[in-house]
């Protein structure tokens, strides 16, 4: 029996979801103290720009997900966007909206990093 090696960005992918509970304990613990410590965003935030990266460094089949993923998430900034625009929104506004749409768009990330690594699992089983 041979054991093949994991990819990288599979182990990360992994390990950033395997500490969720503890990053979601610290938030816990943080907010009912009273420390304003962003402990929650900070970790989405580097949570999605892994995926963003990881999306990027693959080639993406074409298929009607992937489309369909691309235009979920470009039509969701757009709105975005021009939501801040046209009701003047101050800026403090718009990053606690952006917070929100980061939550909202590990659903449409997620589905793409499933098809990005679908083809280096499939060479590569485990």
């Amino acid at each position: 029996m041979t054991m093949t090696k994991i990819p990288l960005n599979i182990l990360i992918f992994i390990g950033l979801t395997a500490i969720f509970p503890l990053i979601d304990f610290l938030n816990g613990l943080f907010l009912t103290t009273g420390i304003p410590v962003p402990v929650g965003v900070g970790y989405r935030f580097v949570f999605l720009l892994f995926l963003l990266i990881s999306i990027g460094m693959e080639d993406l089949p074409k298929s009607g997900l992937t489309y369909i993923t691309f235009l979920f998430v470009a039509g969701n900034l757009l709105i975005w966007l021009l939501q801040g625009i046209f009701l003047q929104n101050p800026i403090s506004w718009m990053m606690a909206d952006l917070s929100v749409f980061i939550k909202y768009f590990f659903m449409g990330f997620d589905s793409l990093l499933h098809l990005s690594t679908k083809k280096c699992s499939q060479d590569n089983p485990l």
